[in-house]
């Protein structure tokens, strides 16, 4: 089975099965969406608390080993990244998530859920 990186909010780092990530006790295994950001592929996950995001670098994409998560907060969502993929792949990706607003998040999630 095909295994990804998946950071923990206590920052360590384990490595799960891409279709059951488990990030602060929620379940990320809705998706996943394939799409394209920065110019490399990922695969979209939403999380059981119907909030949070999980983009994960496809196998075999220059951004691989990476992650990003949208995570709610105060004002809508917080983006952060972690991983070892190819810089310049990563922050390309980062420039595209990063221009998200909230409801793009939220269509993203939704989105999750009909795949």
């Amino acid at each position: 089975m095909r295994r990804v990186l998946c950071m923990l909010a206590c920052l360590t780092v384990l490595s799960v099965p891409a279709r059951s990530q488990t990030l602060e006790g929620l379940s990320c295994n809705i998706g996943p969406l394939a799409k394209t950001y920065g110019g490399s592929n990922w695969q979209v996950y939403s999380c059981s608390d119907g909030k949070t995001l999980v983009v994960v670098a496809a196998k075999g994409s220059a951004a691989a080993p990476f992650h990003f998560i949208f995570a709610p907060d105060a004002t809508g969502y917080d983006l952060k990244g972690e991983g070892s993929g190819n810089r310049k792949a990563t922050d390309a990706a980062y420039k595209d998530l990063s221009a998200f607003s909230a409801s793009d998040v939220r269509a993203l999630i939704a989105a999750t859920k009909k795949h």
